[in-house]
């Protein structure tokens, strides 16, 4: 599914980016593309990523939006079981979570899984072993 490939990849560039600035670096679900949106919102409207400087979870005047991701295409739907993701500098914790990706009539979709080093894979099951029911 080419919409897990992008959060993967947006992950992926939050994690880098945290590890080679020193930085905390957040990426949230955003319908607007400039902050991080409230419960109302979906993966699925989009997504930031931004250098979170007084980690707060809000963009504030200052700090920079490094990624912007608009919708994803019609008949996409995307979950997750977190607002927004913390990815921290090395040694530091990082917030787990996943983001779970439906396509079409798909009965089982598929689940980005982020781990407590920031650490991200794809699987076809939850990270308690089970499927990503799309029903």
């Amino acid at each position: 599914v080419t919409a897990a490939m992008s959060v993967v990849r947006a992950f992926n560039f939050a994690r880098t980016r945290s590890i080679m600035t020193n930085r905390y670096i957040e990426i949230c679900k955003s319908a607007d593309g400039a902050q991080c949106s409230d419960d109302a919102a979906t993966w699925s409207d989009g997504w930031i990523v931004f250098a979170n400087e007084d980690r707060d979870w809000d963009v504030d005047p200052g700090e920079q939006i490094l990624l912007r991701h608009g919708p994803v295409a019609d008949g996409i739907q995307l979950t997750a079981n977190r607002d927004g993701f913390n990815f921290r500098p090395q040694s530091i914790r990082s917030t787990t979570g996943s983001v779970f990706v439906c396509a079409g009539s798909q009965a089982v979709g598929e689940a980005v899984i982020v781990s407590y080093t920031g650490r991200v894979r794809t699987s076809m099951e939850k990270a308690d072993g089970t499927v990503v029911d799309c029903n």
